[in-house]
């Protein structure tokens, strides 16, 4: 071991005097010599009592009353702290020429204290606006490399704990080439002040124990063991809550140690343990750090550490070969249970300590309760083997007069030796479920359910019957069953999750459903809002599940009675082979259901109007519509249900009224936006329903229809953007390259579309919509495959017929066209534009035969009989018709 250098050789250090090489000779001594760190903390107090320091800044003081610097706490170093800073035993204010530091994104609001190594500055960090303490090594210094490798064990071994009782790392980087951690600041003093060599009341010392016992516990599950636990390095919150600070020794458990060699000690000699006393850096795990903690429990018992010598060097003779003078010496009337506690944890020997920092905690909480503690005070047997170690000669006599008196007993010894055999064995049984009832509280409190079930079941099972242990059978038993529960609650609410997210994504799928914006025809857009209304309102069709919160139940409340009175006005629409009375009625039936959910809205009395007209019942349809007019909405949610309304009744400038109202009142209202994005197609304003789309589709990322509707939004506004370049003269290049890049981009939204896997419905109106774009850019092949594909999925619907009949026009193959209007008309043979389309495809050969022209007149005129009268197309049939007319030489 290195041989302390003199008092004069420190003071040549505080001048300036030693040359490059001794000064970091004795810089690296100093950072494991705690005994010249305290005498140079002495050199200093001299010299700064002959300077005449102006009042100090009130920034410039550390937050704490005993003048300590906060968060990283400038440490009292003991034997070896390298990555943190002596003990400052005055509030140092920096003199007004000092510079401080320039660190990206902090404002240095004044130096807390420093140290050989580094500095402390109270900082405020920009942005968040909150104060750190943000450590550095001081620039200039001689910067080792093992100096840089702790300070990053210190930052790496405090992220990765998440504890409320752990000081808390925000930020790591580096400044003029030299790294910095900003911590949480502390001002609340340290552990070490508040004892002041002063015995602590017993229950406030326990409180405070189990809470760093319990923080010590979550840094060994994470990997991390400290090394240098001791009150100097328990600073307070302004709580009042205690943070363990001063990471510096920290030992990762998961790496190589690389920091620590053989006989090298490091750590604070008065809370060292014996194995780290010696020096075995690397056999030093965390039966280290319950030394400490005992080790701090004993000095807020009695005022003072459990060995402290004249120097360093005997404080660690100590360490290793003394036993600590039992605490109700020092302080008489002290709880027996507390000392056997305090006692427990400063076992020479690793493996007679308490099993984990948890099992420690979970003693401590028993005595807080009044319960038995489950550690027991060293036995006589124990006692006088430690005393047989320390005196050999003496331990000799009295073991012949021991041989001599056993004599006596051998009647009685193997009886005894059995019963000892029980007791050992139950005594053993009761540590080790002290342990797994601790691991199981935490994995109660942690929400583990099956990390904590599996050890209290296999101990359960090694547990002997009878009634020695039948109390800890007991408790075992119950905390499986508290896990047991807890783990089915979790269950029961994870299923009541996703049956919410199922629940919330369906009714997105009812709600563009009920929009019709995909196409489908007519008979194909109600049957398939109906089943998308139904299949949401299936999820909750049994009730509401327990563990849902009072919010989510509201929403889902809510959301019925949107999807009833979608599923209403469907219903009311009858298909071909329907009775529109009975149609009706059941629709009737679902806004009955509705009225039972949520007070009813404005949409509520026009659809029931609606339907009372479609029965008959003239009188109470009116009387409902005036209900209506006296029922304006008053919510977000009522302005939705009116603007949905005004949408199926093709107002869509005032739909998209009220949709702007709900945000107004709801800036976050999800279906107000989604429905204003497709009022917004339908009056052509693409843009704007490109960007509500896109916001929708940050909060919902995988809603198949989301990338439907943008996708259309996308080919919509590339096709007016080419038609406009087609009609310029000189054509504009600029416009055509626009209009392709959103076809591409409406691509790109189908083809996220399809990648989550869409239902039928779903999908089929993607592949018209795809196809039809693709026409549109002449990829006629890839058209006719997304047509072909469609109407395998939906044979009975019509609307992929007539693109793919466009599609063979185009191609030239005219029969297939003509092929896929027929069946087009099978299907509806009311729709007008389904015979325009075929008498059009009948012309498409060339010079038409008297045969086809005849066919080709007969389906105009069919088509001319079925318009509406004033309608442009019929208009346009008329002439067509009178054309085919001359051709055929008819009048």
């Amino acid at each position: 071991m290195i041989l302390c250098p003199s008092d004069e050789r420190l003071a040549q250090l505080l001048e300036e005097r030693l040359d490059r090489r001794e000064l970091a000779d004795i810089e690296r001594h100093l950072e494991h010599c705690g005994q010249c760190q305290e005498t140079l903390e002495e050199l200093t107090r001299e010299r700064i009592s002959l300077v005449e320091w102006g009042p100090p800044a009130e920034e410039g003081r550390a937050g704490s009353s005993d003048g300590r610097a906060s968060s990283s706490r400038l440490d009292p170093g003991g034997l070896g702290h390298p990555t943190t800073l002596p003990t400052l035993t005055i509030a140092e204010p920096a003199p007004s020429a000092e510079v401080m530091p320039t660190v990206e994104g902090y404002e240095i609001l004044a130096r807390l204290g420093h140290g050989g190594m580094g500095v402390v500055y109270r900082a405020r960090q920009h942005g968040l606006e909150r104060l750190v303490a943000l450590k550095m090594i001081r620039a200039g210094m001689h910067a080792a490399p093992e100096h840089l490798a702790r300070f990053r064990i210190e930052a790496r071994s405090v992220a990765r704990l998440r504890h409320p009782n752990v000081v808390q790392i925000y930020d790591v980087g580096q400044a003029d080439g030299l790294p910095y951690v900003a911590l949480e600041l502390l001002e609340g003093g340290s552990l070490e002040a508040r004892v002041a060599a002063t015995p602590q009341p017993e229950r406030p010392s326990a409180e405070l124990l189990e809470a760093l016992a319990g923080a010590i516990g979550a840094a060994h599950r994470a990997g991390v063991v400290h090394r240098d636990l001791k009150s100097a390095n328990v600073l307070f919150a302004p709580d009042g809550s205690p943070k363990i600070t001063d990471f510096g020794l920290a030992k990762r458990l998961d790496e190589e140690d690389g920091q620590t060699y053989s006989g090298q000690v490091m750590g604070s000699p008065s809370f060292m343990a014996p194995e780290q006393a010696r020096g075995g850096g690397r056999e030093v795990g965390p039966p280290a750090d319950i030394y400490s903690l005992g080790a701090i429990l004993y000095e807020m018992l009695t005022g003072r550490p459990p060995f402290k010598g004249a120097s360093a060097m005997e404080t660690l003779y100590q360490v290793v070969h003394d036993e600590p003078v039992p605490p109700s010496r020092l302080r008489p009337g002290l709880s027996r249970d507390l000392e056997t506690i305090c006692l427990k944890c400063l076992a020479k020997e690793p493996d007679r300590r308490y099993e984990s920092a948890g099992a420690l905690a979970e003693d401590l909480r028993r005595f807080l309760a009044g319960s038995p503690v489950l550690a027991r005070r060293t036995g006589l047997r124990e006692r006088a083997w430690k005393w047989a170690r320390r005196q050999p000669a003496a331990a000799t006599l009295a073991l012949l007069a021991l041989a001599l008196t056993a004599g006596l007993a051998v009647a009685g010894a193997h009886e005894w030796r059995a019963e000892q055999g029980r007791r050992a064995q139950a005594e053993r049984l009761r540590r080790e479920g002290a342990g797994v009832l601790a691991e199981g509280r935490l994995a109660l409190r942690d929400r583990d359910w099956d990390a904590g079930l599996r050890p209290l079941r296999a101990f359960l099972d090694r547990v002997p019957p009878g009634p020695r242990l039948a109390d800890l059978r007991d408790e075992v038993g119950a905390l499986a069953l508290r896990l047991e529960g807890g783990r089915d609650e979790q269950e029961r609410l994870d299923e009541a999750r996703r049956s919410l997210e199922r629940f919330r994504r369906l009714r997105v799928r009812a709600q563009l459903r009920d929009t019709e914006i995909f196409g489908a025809g007519e008979y194909g857009n109600v049957a398939s809002t109906r089943e998308a209304a139904r299949e949401a309102l299936d999820v909750f069709e049994a009730g509401l599940p327990g563990p849902l919160s009072p919010a989510e139940k509201a929403e889902v409340e809510q959301g019925r009675y949107e999807l009833l009175l979608i599923r209403a006005e469907a219903v009311s629409r009858p298909i071909p082979g329907e009775d529109p009375r009975a149609q009706a009625e059941r629709a009737l039936a679902l806004l009955d259901r509705a009225a039972s959910l949520h007070a009813p809205t404005w949409a509520y009395h026009l659809l029931r109007a609606g339907c009372l007209q479609k029965k008959g019942d003239a009188p109470a349809a009116e009387a409902e519509r005036k209900a209506a007019e006296a029922t304006p909405a008053t919510d977000a949610f009522g302005h939705v249900l009116k603007g949905q309304e005004l949408y199926r009744r093709r107002r869509w400038l005032a739909a998209i009224a009220e949709f702007e109202v709900a945000l107004q009142i709801e800036p976050e209202q999800y279906r107000a936006q989604l429905l204003l994005a497709v009022c917004l197609l339908q009056v052509q304003k693409f843009n704007q329903a490109k960007a509500n789309l896109t916001s929708c589709l940050q909060r919902d990322p995988k809603a198949v229809g989301l990338y439907l509707l943008r996708g259309y939004a996308y080919g919509e506004e590339g096709n007016a953007r080419q038609k406009v370049a087609r009609e310029a003269s000189p054509r504009l290049a600029n416009l055509e390259a626009e209009a392709e890049a959103h076809f591409d981009a409406a691509e790109a939204d189908y083809r996220q579309a399809q990648e989550l896997d869409p239902d039928p419905a779903d999908l089929y109106a993607l592949l018209v919509n795809r196809g039809a774009l693709r026409l549109r850019r002449h990829r006629l092949d890839d058209a006719v495959g997304d047509f072909t594909r469609a109407i395998s999925l939906k044979p009975d619907q019509v609307a992929a017929y007539i693109t793919l009949g466009q599609a063979y026009r185009r191609q030239g193959r005219v029969d297939l066209a003509i092929e896929q209007f027929t069946r087009a008309i099978r299907l509806r043979p009311e729709m007008a534009g389904l015979y325009r389309g075929r008498a059009l495809a009948r012309l498409d050969r060339g010079r038409p035969s008297a045969e086809a022209l005849d066919e080709a007149i007969r389906d105009l005129s069919e088509a001319i009989k079925l318009g509406q009268a004033g309608d442009p197309e019929s208009a346009a049939d008329r002439a067509r018709r009178a054309r085919l007319h001359l051709l055929a030489g008819r009048p």
